[in-house]
């Protein structure tokens, strides 16, 4: 409740900015950003691609939010190979778990994303999502979309609730 009441535009923290000096300090500081994250991973920063959810954080979604944050990196400079492996294999160094995780090889956890076209061609092919294998169970696209719409029907229950 408190996220979705931060979300309001109304009372939240996502009120439409109208004002074009802070439309324009803002579009600024976003191309700061960009550019000293486009150094940073020049000079050899290490990187991983992520997304938090919370309060006022512009309607960050966990998953969906990472196919924004790919494409915001493509977009900024990454090559898609740089973006696909930031979420993956480098995510999985991080924490330690490259031996177990973050690739295709024999041996690793066998938890994929199945997507119908090839985000290297494309990094919006992310969102293509045909089929997910997670803990030796294969999820279909009918079961995905299945459990989309159970979550929006408890997510929406849970609203009315609230109010």
């Amino acid at each position: 409740p408190a996220v979705w009441e931060s979300w309001d535009p109304k009372t939240g923290g996502r009120k439409p900015i109208t004002d074009p000096h802070l439309r324009e300090m803002l579009g600024l500081t976003i191309k700061h950003g960009t550019d000293a994250v486009m150094a940073a991973h020049k000079a050899g920063v290490p990187m991983l691609a992520g997304t938090d959810c919370g309060v006022d954080n512009a309607y960050m979604f966990p998953g969906w939010s990472m196919h924004e944050e790919l494409a915001n990196l493509v977009a900024a400079g990454f090559t898609t190979a740089e973006a696909l492996r930031m979420a993956t294999i480098d995510a999985a160094r991080w924490r330690g778990e490259a031996t177990s995780e973050g690739s295709i090889e024999k041996g690793k956890v066998a938890d994929l994303v199945l997507l119908r076209s090839d985000p290297l061609e494309a990094i919006r092919h992310t969102r293509e999502v045909e089929a997910v294998i997670q803990g030796g169970r294969y999820y279909s696209r009918a079961d995905l979309d299945a459990m989309l719409t159970a979550a929006e029907t408890r997510a929406l229950a849970a609203r009315r609730a609230e109010h």
